[in-house]
């Protein structure tokens, strides 16, 4: 539609200036035959050929130019809800991401795509609007004719006059002499005209010549013309000229059957007949009136009797030719839409406020067949304005395509069944060119063709990039992360960035022009900004890639290293470790890298690529590595200056706040000390020789329940003279000074201060203040505070010191214990409820254990109404005093006094404990675990917990994160509230008192995780917790407990972020409880589809997968890939 209007207005504004150039040069009759050209423009929207000089490529070029050349749209319409009928085979599958997912049609371009209802676009209001218009100028064409017929009708005389082949009529119903009618046409002359010989004769032969010329014919199609072209004035100007130039040429015929002796004579007539009006451009009649204008013309023309000139005649036949070529041909064809193709094949459809869009990478072209390897995704929006990809395929595609015209038509297409690169037909379709490519890339990322889609994606649903990027910003800067090799899993935030592409660079860069941005950050933007301009463009060769790593070493300067990235921020400057490195470049050893320990670790980024540097307990050696995106060198080197360097940048500083130390140094103190007598070396014996505090300072403050609660940062360096024989745990590492940092998993200590001085206290873990933000994290870290408090109420019982003026009012009441004894203190027991079972007791000193010595005094019953006084010493830390109750609620309470040096107060440590013999006769077992809860009350289930848990055997602290929590609730009506590991350690804990019930938790948490993983979207379940509540997955729990669909749906989630997290590939070779039947051929076809991404990196993470486990796994991709688990195993093997 739009070439032919754009050819059509061409063609006018080409003729206009046409006649006015050759105006007075050439003959009416010719001027008039230019719009014969015109007329057949307007009529027929149809072009000839393809011609490089047609106009209709300067449209194509800037429709193309507009749309990117891509079929990609938003569908806002739902598509039909009724289910198709499922496939025979994988029925139960579903559609997993970066997979064919649907048999697409085989060979079949014209197989149309499902239908979905497409939203009303402007082009379709346009269209509207066009018909519309063409029906309302039809009526008026229709009506204004038979109108002007009807009046001619009534009104009309017919006369004779000789010679006058027409009929002709005398009527007062015209305005001028004129000829109307297209099957029986007639003359129509006013009673002025007739009322003189000479005017009749003039005016009969004038209406003669219109119909010779056939310009009833012509009136009728330029009235056609209108109709369809009713809103371009352009055509409006050409049917008024075109008209003029039709009666310029009849006057000139005219002149030629009268004679020139006529010529003035007939001149008269014209100005006789010019006072009348003219007619509208919609009759058909021919007219004599032109208008005061069109008659000024006329008469010169008639005065002046213009001939074509022989060189006016050459230029016009040109000029028609080259006009004709320019306007009547179409758009040659340039390169074919290869996306459009991609996306039309692939079998994916966008729903309902989805939108589609297809990336390739071109292999080989021959014969216009062209080899692609191509990425079809379908996006959808989520909650927060993200994208998320509904569906995607990854595949391999060949097309046959062949000009037609001034466009490209499909021959033939294929695709491997499911996007299966290992399809056998694969090598028999494809050239061995387009193999070896098809191979190269598959080594490398497929993150630039998703990269490309997301690209389009972003515009067109209006995507939220800042949303998108800044969890992963804020994590590296979180975490220190930084660009590493494709494989490793601290790479997975960079990958998540770089999805956006362009989109994600436009909005870093803007934020690199922020002012007050901080060097950490500024270096996190210029590495995602590098790393996503490396994967657009990975075959660019570094300009040191001719260079040896001792050569490249040797040339660096200060001004080549931009940022150092190292333990401590700053620790390290480029003026120290450019000669450092100048240095250290000439004593390259033969030692092996891979045998090397690695402590101490620092990473310079230079203009072009990176050095990392790694540094173990042997002195002087550094492990050297350089990496940019093409090649890659290692070397070790020996150097005092360059290796102290490295280590140095390790240094622990200390930041301790004293006077809110010093409130707290009991428990702190006590808590390192236990440490050391607890903490084992490899093969026996004490890990640790001693501590030195590094970190007390306050994190947080607020209020809660009426109470204030403080949460400190703290940090111990552990002393050893064995480094080779530690438990290496957590994040364990060394200082410059060689002192063990990180091994304590719990680093943040949380107070909550009550009104009366006296304080509780809980040891949280490090992960506390994770979140996707700054804020979020500190709102996170307030709720798990108010969480580890709430697990146990305060006990219902003060001690305070006895004091003559609290005293005052009580008279004489009762005292125990040893008031002779060395500092003793006389404190005042006042029981808030009433107690059953109270025991005064003394204890053995310890912070984690309740042993009861010696039984000072012991009642039924203690009530509010009976208080009563104690002694107690404080010689230590631990406390060796306490008390032991049950509360009204039946809670048992097993309290040790410790004093607050202080405010002199008295603190109670909740030392009570669960015994597995407490854990009976179950009603119900909730877990709360990553954000949620789920609660077990199917016996069946609960007499297995309860087997678990009730056989747990006592052990010490172990190594492990407490952040969960297992309420078990008897039907006695007891409570007992656990804490949890939240890793994967099967132990359980009440206040100090440690219990392991097995080889893993996975089996116990998942009669609980399911529920858990089914309301968990996949930003939080990938993205918060790193996938790890799938090691509790149930498969046959979850699709019992939900459906299939919802199976499947998982399933999609899983695999989906394993193709571009590391951690979550290797936890779906693990992650297989409850799978049989359709789930495990349904879990098969998805492991098949993962190993199909990226066969190497998928057989590198399996070579570590237990051999039971493997010979499972491999059972169920084969029955996938239709070959024994023998030949698989072989596929594998070659690949390790």
């Amino acid at each position: 539609m739009l070439e032919w209007i754009a050819s059509s207005c061409a063609l006018i504004l080409a003729v206009l200036l046409l006649r006015r150039l050759l105006r007075g040069r050439i003959g009416p009759g010719l001027q008039y035959a230019l719009w014969l050209l015109v007329l057949v423009r307007l009529l027929l929207p149809v072009s000839f050929g393809a011609a490089r000089v047609s106009v209709q490529n300067l449209v194509r070029d800037a429709d193309e130019r507009a749309a990117s050349r891509v079929v990609t749209y938003v569908n806002q319409t739902a598509p039909d809800p009724v289910p198709s009928e499922p496939a025979p085979a994988q029925s139960a599958t579903a559609q997993p991401q970066y997979t064919q997912s649907a048999a697409a049609p085989q060979s079949q371009p014209e197989a149309p795509l499902t239908e979905t209802a497409r939203p009303v676009t402007l082009s379709d209001i346009l269209r509207c609007a066009w018909y519309a218009g063409m029906a309302a100028m039809a009526i008026w064409f229709i009506a204004t004719n038979l109108a002007f017929r009807a009046r001619l009708a009534k009104r009309a005389r017919r006369i004779e006059y000789p010679g006058c082949k027409l009929p002709l009529y005398i009527t007062e119903a015209v305005e001028t002499p004129c000829l109307f009618g297209v099957l029986r046409p007639a003359i129509y002359i006013t009673p002025e005209a007739a009322s003189e010989p000479e005017r009749l004769a003039h005016s009969v032969e004038h209406e003669l010549t219109h119909y010779r010329h056939g310009d009833h014919i012509w009136a009728l199609l330029r009235c056609l013309c209108l109709v369809m072209h009713w809103y371009d004035p352009l055509v409006w100007l050409a049917a008024a000229l075109s008209r003029r130039d039709a009666e310029l040429a009849c006057d000139e015929a005219t002149i030629r059957r009268l004679g020139e002796a006529e010529r003035a004579a007939y001149g008269r007539t014209l100005i006789r007949i010019s006072c009348e009006r003219r007619a509208t451009l919609l009759r058909t009649a021919t007219t004599m009136n032109c208008g005061k204008s069109g008659l000024r013309e006329r008469i010169a023309l008639i005065a002046k009797r213009p001939k074509t000139a022989a060189y006016a005649l050459v230029i016009l036949i040109l000029a028609a030719v080259a006009v004709t070529g320019c306007t009547f041909t179409g758009a040659q064809a340039g390169e074919p839409d290869l996306e459009g193709f991609i996306a039309e094949n692939s079998g994916l459809t966008a729903g309902e406020g989805q939108y589609l869009a297809a990336s390739y990478d071109l292999l080989s072209e021959e014969d216009s067949t062209y080899y692609v390897n191509c990425c079809i995704t379908v996006f959808e929006l989520a909650e927060d304005r993200t994208l998320t990809m509904v569906d995607n395929v990854l595949t391999p595609m060949s097309l046959t395509l062949r000009r037609s015209g001034g466009d490209w038509t499909q021959e033939t297409f294929w695709m491997p069944e499911d996007g299966d690169y290992n399809d056998p037909e694969l090598e028999e379709r494809f050239p061995q060119a387009a193999l070896e490519r098809l191979s190269e890339l598959r080594t490398r990322s497929g993150l630039p063709l998703a990269m490309r889609c997301f690209e389009k994606a972003v515009p067109a649903l209006d995507a939220d990039v800042a949303a998108a990027i800044e969890p992963y910003l804020y994590e590296l800067e979180e975490n220190g992360t930084t660009v590493e090799d494709a494989s490793s899993t601290r790479n997975m935030a960079y990958d998540m960035i770089a999805f956006y592409g362009n989109c994600a660079v436009e909005y870093m860069q803007e934020q690199l022009k922020q002012p007050d941005i901080s060097e950490e950050r500024r270096l996190i933007l210029d590495e995602a900004i590098a790393y996503i301009d490396i994967l657009r463009d990975p075959e660019q060769t570094p300009p040191w890639s001719d260079l040896s790593l001792a050569e490249l070493m040797s040339t660096i300067t200060a001004e080549d290293i931009k940022y150092i990235a190292c333990e401590i921020t700053g620790a390290v400057t480029a003026e120290q470790l450019a000669p450092a490195l100048n240095a250290a470049a000439a004593n390259q050893t033969a030692l092996n890298a891979s045998s090397q320990d690695t402590w101490y670790s620092l990473t310079a980024y230079l203009t072009d690529g990176r050095l990392e540097l790694r540094a173990g307990l042997e002195e002087n050696a550094v492990y050297v590595r350089y990496e940019r995106s093409a090649g890659l060198r290692e070397a070790v080197f020996e150097d005092s200056e360059l290796y102290w360097l490295i280590r140095d940048s390790y240094s622990t500083s200390t930041n301790m706040e004293e006077v809110r130390y010093e409130e707290y140094r009991s428990v702190i103190e006590a808590r390192a000390e236990s440490t050391v007598q607890s903490a084992e070396r490899y093969g026996g014996g004490p890990a640790f020789t001693g501590y030195e505090l590094t970190l007390f300072e306050l994190k947080d403050s607020f209020e809660g329940d009426s109470v204030r609660y403080e949460v400190y940062a703290w940090s111990v360096a552990y002393t050893t003279d064995d480094p080779d024989v530690l438990p290496v745990t957590g994040e364990v590492s060394f200082d410059a000074e060689g002192r063990v940092t990180g091994y304590d998993s719990d680093t943040y200590f949380a107070v909550r201060v009550l009104p009366d001085g006296s304080y509780d206290y809980r040891f949280l873990s490090s992960e506390l203040y994770q979140g996707p933000n700054e804020a979020a994290g500190r709102e996170n870290a307030r709720a798990e505070v108010l969480a580890a408090f709430a697990e146990r109420p305060q006990p219902p019982v003060k001690v305070l010191p006895a004091t003559d003026e609290l005293l005052e009012g009580y008279g004489e009441l009762p005292e125990y214990g040893d008031s002779t004894a060395e500092y003793a203190k006389r404190l005042l027991l006042l029981p808030e409820q009433t107690l059953s079972g109270f025991k005064f007791v003394q204890l053995t000193p310890s912070y984690t254990e309740f042993y009861i010595t010696n039984v000072i005094y012991e009642t039924e019953t203690l009530t509010p109404d009976t208080p009563i006084i104690i002694w107690a010493t404080f010689p230590g830390d631990a406390p060796q005093f306490g008390l032991v109750f049950t509360d009204p609620s039946l809670t048992e309470w097993h309290l040790g006094l410790m004093e607050n040096w202080s405010t002199g107060g008295i603190a109670l440590s909740d030392m009570g404990c669960v015994q597995p013999s407490d854990i009976h006769d179950l009603s119900s077992a909730t877990l709360e675990i990553f954000g949620g809860s789920a609660t077990v009350t199917d016996e069946a289930a609960l007499s297995e917990i309860e087997r678990l848990l009730s056989a747990s055997t006592e052990i010490t602290q172990p190594k492990c994160g407490f952040g969960a929590v297992l309420r078990l609730e008897r039907k006695d009506g007891t409570t007992l509230t656990l804490s949890a590991a939240s890793d994967s350690c099967a132990t359980w804990s009440y206040n100090g008192w440690y219990y392991d019930y097995g080889d893993g938790n996975e089996y116990l948490y998942s009669f609980f995780v399911p529920h858990i993983i089914h309301g968990l979207d996949a930003e939080t379940l990938f993205g918060t917790y790193g996938g790890l509540p799938l090691n509790s997955m149930n498969w046959a729990r979850y699709c019992s407990e939900f459906d299939y669909d919802a199976c499947f749906e998982l399933m999609d989630k899983i695999f989906e972020r394993a193709k571009t997290d590391y951690s979550v590939m290797v936890g779906s070779l693990y992650n297989t409880q409850g799978l049989d039947g359709a789930l495990s051929e349904g879990y098969g076809y998805y492991l098949v589809q993962l190993y199909e991404y990226d066969p190497a990196a998928f057989a590198a993470v399996f070579y570590d997968v237990p051999e039971a486990q493997q010979t499972s796994l491999i059972g169920m991709m084969a029955v996938t890939l239709n070959i024994s688990s023998d030949e698989f195993r072989e596929q594998l093997e070659a690949l390790w």
